[in-house]
């Protein structure tokens, strides 16, 4: 995923000979995705949706402002900082991602 567009890349997508419609759709990390269909839990909404190290990242409540910060150790150590809007590129080989992107008008 392109993380300036928050859509594949199709730079990316045509180097590893990849067709766009085998990757799922991109979609917000705050929205209805479904509900329960059946058992104990039927007709509860299926809401929301967050990786791991972003999950950390805002139950730390690093979304207020560009500098803060959060850092986890577990199976792998993480740092996450947060930047605002706008994308750091890094000269010391650090990657860069999507914390939370902002909500994505889905078709």
């Amino acid at each position: 995923m392109n993380i300036k567009t928050l859509q594949w890349d199709s730079v990316l997508l045509k180097f590893f000979g990849v067709k766009p419609s085998v990757l799922p759709k991109i979609v917000s990390s705050s929205q209805v995705y479904g509900e329960v269909e059946h058992g104990l839990l039927k007709g509860i909404k299926i809401g929301g949706l967050i990786g791991d190290q972003q999950g950390a990242l805002v139950g730390n409540k690093c979304f207020r402002q560009e500098g803060e910060a959060k850092c986890t150790f577990g199976t792998g150590a993480f740092l996450l900082f947060n930047t605002g809007n706008n994308v750091v590129k890094s000269n010391n080989g650090l990657l860069g991602t999507v914390g939370y992107p902002p909500r994505i008008t889905c078709s």
